[in-house]
C-alpha cells in the first residue's frame, strides 16, 4: 500500500508542476486538471500516513501477545502451529481452502484496476480532445491533445502495472505454505483510490470496499488471517472468537479460531 501512496503522490506532484508550467506558458487549463492533481496528491499522502500499524508493542508485550495467540490457534492435539514474525502477528499453516480463496481473489483484483486504468486513459484523452477543439491558437490544440494523451497512458500503465504486481504477489501466496494472522486493535480508515485501508496492530494494507470492509468496519478488536504478500483476507474473527468474515471458497478448519 505504501507503494501506491508514493506512486499517487509522485503522479499528483508531477501533474501540479506540469500544469503550473503550462499555465505560466499562457495555457488556460481551467479548474479540473488542478482538482484532479490535488486529489491524487492528497490521496497519496493519506495512504503513506495510514500505511502503518495502530500500535508499536514493546518486546515484552510482543512475547505475551504471541504466546496468547499461539494458544488460541492450537491444534486439537494441543500443539501450537504458529510462529511469531512480528508484534501481534503469527504465521499459521496454509490450508488448501485458503489457497483456493487467495487464487480466486487475486484473479478478480487484477480486473478492476484494469478497468480503472483504461478509464483514466480515456478521461485524459477526452480532456486533451476538448482543449484541442476549443483552443483557437494555431498548433496548441495538437500539443494539448498529445500531452494529455501521454498523461493518460502514463497513469493507466502505472495503475495497471502496480495492480498486476500486487495480484502477482497474491498468486505467489496461493502456492505458499503459510498465512499471517494478526490479533489486536482493528480500524478501517476511509480510502480514496484503491479502496479502504485496514489498520491492524503492526501493519496496514488496502482491502476490498464491497466484501472485506463492511465485515471489518464494525470491529474494534479481533483477529484477521490473510496472505503475506497480496494481503488477501481469508477470515476474520471478533474479540470473542466468532467468525465475522470468510473469503468465498474458504471454510475455517481445525487449528483455526472458533473451530
Amino acid at each position: 500500500m505504501r507503494v501506491w501512496g508514493w506512486v499517487l503522490l509522485a503522479i499528483g506532484l508531477f501533474f501540479l508542476v506540469a500544469f503550473a508550467l503550462a499555465q505560466a506558458g499562457g495555457a488556460q487549463l481551467g479548474l479540473l486538471p488542478w482538482i484532479i492533481s490535488i486529489f491524487l496528491t492528497i490521496s497519496g499522502f493519506n495512504m503513506l500516513r495510514s500505511g502503518r500499524g495502530i500500535v508499536r508493542a514493546t518486546p515484552a508485550t510482543t512475547t505475551n501477545a504471541v504466546a496468547t495467540m499461539a494458544d488460541a490457534v492450537a491444534t486439537p492435539s494441543g500443539e501450537s502451529t504458529t510462529s511469531a514474525i512480528a508484534a501481534g502477528t503469527v504465521e499459521v499453516p496454509m490450508s488448501p481452502g485458503a489457497a483456493a480463496a487467495i487464487k480466486l481473489t487475486s484473479r478478480r483484483r487484477i480486473m478492476i484496476p484494469t478497468y480503472l486504468g483504461a478509464g483514466f486513459f480515456v478521461f485524459w484523452v477526452l480532456v486533451g480532445a476538448a482543449f484541442a477543439i476549443f483552443d483557437q491558437t494555431p498548433g496548441e490544440g495538437a500539443t494539448f491533445f498529445g500531452t494529455f494523451a501521454l498523461i493518460g497512458v502514463a497513469t493507466g500503465v502505472l495503475i495497471i502495472g502496480i495492480s498486476y504486481l500486487t495480484a502477482r504477489g497474491a498468486m505467489t501466496d496461493a502456492t505458499g505454505t503459510t498465512c499471517l494472522r494478526t490479533t489486536g486493535p482493528i480500524q478501517v480508515a476511509p480510502g480514496t483510490i484503491g479502496g479502504p485501508i485496514l489498520q491492524l496492530a503492526d501493519r496496514a494494507f488496502m482491502i476490498d470496499a464491497r466484501t472485506e470492509a463492511p465485515a471489518l468496519r464494525a470491529l474494534a478488536q479481533g483477529t484477521v488471517e490473510y496472505s503475506p504478500r497480496g494481503h488477501v483476507i481469508v477470515a476474520a474473527w471478533n474479540a470473542e472468537g466468532r467468525n465475522v468474515y470468510t473469503a468465498r471458497g474458504y471454510e475455517p478448519g481445525p487449528g483455526t479460531l472458533n473451530a
